[in-house]
């Protein structure tokens, strides 16, 4: 479990500093050279669908059909790429539990969402 963490940390910390920028590729976008380090080949091909499910449960909260179908429309690292280029979240994820309450009480007049349930 410690080793998850700790190779979590380095991934982002390297990620943070740029480490591969302008590796290889001539883009500047430190794409395929940062993803090399890891073992990912920037020429994969497009991934099945049991490999693109187990990417999505790694790597986010669980995969969906309509994600599993944008992970095969490409490959692995143009998902990673993808993943990496996107803005920030506007709405921290407590605001976010907050806004979705109503909605999960309407549905279930009981529901209940705090920290308490996790």
């Amino acid at each position: 479990m410690i080793r998850r963490w700790v190779a979590l940390l380095a991934v982002l910390s390297l990620a943070a500093c740029g480490v591969g920028a302008g590796g290889g590729d001539g883009s500047g976008s430190g794409g395929p050279a940062f993803l090399r380090m890891f073992g990912v080949q920037a020429e994969s091909p497009a991934p099945s669908e049991a490999d693109a499910g187990r990417l999505l449960s790694q790597a986010t909260f669980g995969a969906t059909d309509a994600s599993i179908d944008a992970v095969r429309a490409g490959t692995i690292p143009d998902w990673i790429q993808g993943q990496i280029a996107l803005p920030p979240p506007t709405q921290t994820h407590l605001a976010h539990l907050d806004a979705r309450l109503p909605q999960l009480i309407a549905a279930n007049p009981t529901a209940m969402l705090g920290a308490e349930h996790f």
